[in-house]
């Protein structure tokens, strides 16, 4: 008989003895720690029985630790029979050892709350703010659109008119000069070749600042190329002459270029007066391209810390920024959705800047471009970047 045999027949014979025994007091403590203790009624389908105290208890067996024989105060005998001996003294077995403890149990986790947990709060999201925009070439823009649109071609005996016109400008009075001006400005773009091709050199800047004012015309959009010559010709002068070096003389010397020498001051006051005349000059004949020419002129003027003194008006500078932009909103002019909206975006960020004068000027020129519906002035950039993504779509 082997090993495995011998423990099934002590496990019967243990379970025999322990249904016998079903009236016998036992103590049982289980896996949670609780302790019982009544009459043992028997064990069934892994279901131990107990009748304790408080009624029938029943226990699975493998929730039973420890299951310990309690000794029972034996019953008085009757007067003619003895005494009962103990029941471990009749020979009695003891009970059969309680089935093995089960692995302890995996605590059970919390019980869920029943409210969801607040989700945390959203990091706010960083003010926005106008990307710099890159300034484009007002010049390009302007032969561009030129190419598109050329003007007529003068005949003959205008052509002789107009050059004829040219020629004596330089050599007569001032009242001479009007005639000649308004004589041009009659011919409208057909007299653009010639004007633009007119005084070119450099010691003739002078004559040539006098003469274009034949092309201060308001609607006169596509000049901007003839004065933005005329206009860096007129700064390089302005350099030479605070500079101390006199422009050189030209090849003739008109009436009013003959006189005393000028001085240092007054050849640097005279090429300033150049300059400014120039911009005045493009402020009255208006559109898109003399308006980008002078807000990136501008632009750099009040940002700059070498900028001449001579130079400086920023009231007289954004007044002639908004006159330049003025026909933006009118039936007929030069200016595309396009151009309107692109001076927009070049002029917005200058409203946040940390410089008064660029504040400044954004503010005169957005008045002729923006729709009366746009946020205050002292609204945040936020809330005018906010504003400007929807409005930009509404631009006409």
């Amino acid at each position: 008989m082997n090993l495995q045999s011998i423990l099934r027949l002590f496990l019967a014979l243990g379970f025999a003895l322990l249904c016998s025994a079903r009236a016998a007091e036992y103590q049982v403590r289980t896996a949670d720690g609780q302790t019982l203790q009544g009459e043992y009624l028997g064990l069934e389908d892994g279901i131990i029985k107990l009748r304790t105290k408080y009624g029938e208890v029943k226990i699975a067996s493998k929730d039973v630790l420890t299951m310990t024989a309690v000794a029972a105060a034996p019953k008085p005998a009757p007067a003619d029979q003895p005494a009962e001996e103990p029941a471990a003294e009749k020979g009695i077995p003891a009970p059969p050892p309680p089935p093995p403890a089960p692995p302890p149990k995996a605590p059970r986790p919390a019980p869920k709350e029943s409210a969801k947990p607040e989700p945390p709060p959203e990091p706010e999201a960083p003010p926005q703010a106008f990307p710099e925009p890159r300034m484009p070439d007002p010049v390009a823009l302007a032969n561009a659109r030129a190419a598109q649109d050329a003007p007529p071609e003068p005949s003959k005996a205008e052509s002789q008119e107009i050059f004829r016109a040219l020629r004596n400008f330089a050599d007569t009075n001032q009242v001479n000069r009007g005639k000649i001006i308004r004589l041009l400005q009659s011919y409208g773009r057909m007299a653009d070749p010639y004007i633009a091709s007119a005084y070119t050199n450099p010691e003739e800047i002078g004559v040539r600042v006098d003469f274009l004012q034949a092309l201060a015309v308001p609607g006169r959009a596509l000049t901007t190329p003839v004065f933005a010559d005329a206009h860096r010709t007129a700064l390089a002068a302005m350099e030479q002459a605070d500079a101390g070096q006199a422009p050189p003389p030209p090849e003739y010397l008109s009436k009013q270029d003959r006189g005393e020498p000028q001085t240092r001051s007054e050849l640097l006051r005279s090429a300033a007066s150049n300059v400014v005349d120039l911009e005045g000059y493009m402020s009255t004949a208006g559109g898109p391209f003399n308006t980008l020419f002078l807000l990136d002129v501008y632009r750099r003027r009040y940002t700059s810390d070498k900028t001449p003194q001579q130079l400086l008006g920023v009231p007289r500078d954004r007044t002639r920024l908004a006159a330049a932009a003025a026909d933006a909103g009118r039936a007929k002019s030069a200016w595309t959705r396009d151009d309107r909206v692109g001076v927009i975006e070049l002029a917005l960020p200058m409203l946040f800047r940390d410089n008064d004068a660029l504040r400044a000027l954004a503010q005169e020129l957005l008045k002729k471009l923006l729709p009366a519906s746009h946020p205050k002035w002292t609204a945040s950039e936020d809330d005018w970047v906010t504003w400007w993504e929807k409005a930009r779509e509404k631009i006409k």
